[in-house]
């Protein structure tokens, strides 16, 4: 419950990411049965970031995020 502000902002980290930047993976990471609380100061509940980052989401419930409940940045 104590989050830190991450460089001066206004709010703190994402709760999950998923991070990848090799383009040619074809891996994809299944996130399954799982309930994310965050409060106004997170970030997205989920995030996926790069080119490589597949994300698949299974009865995944996301609430109360201060931002957003799940950011995709270049990735699918």
């Amino acid at each position: 419950e104590n989050w830190g502000v991450v460089s001066g902002g206004s709010t703190a980290t994402h709760i999950l990411s998923v991070i990848n930047n090799d383009e040619t993976n074809e891996l994809v990471t299944t996130i399954k049965d799982l309930n994310v609380v965050g409060h106004a100061q997170t970030k997205a509940g989920v995030l996926a970031f790069g080119p490589g980052a597949k994300v698949a989401l299974e009865n995944v419930d996301i609430q109360n995020c201060g931002t957003v409940g799940v950011q995709v940045n270049s990735a699918t």
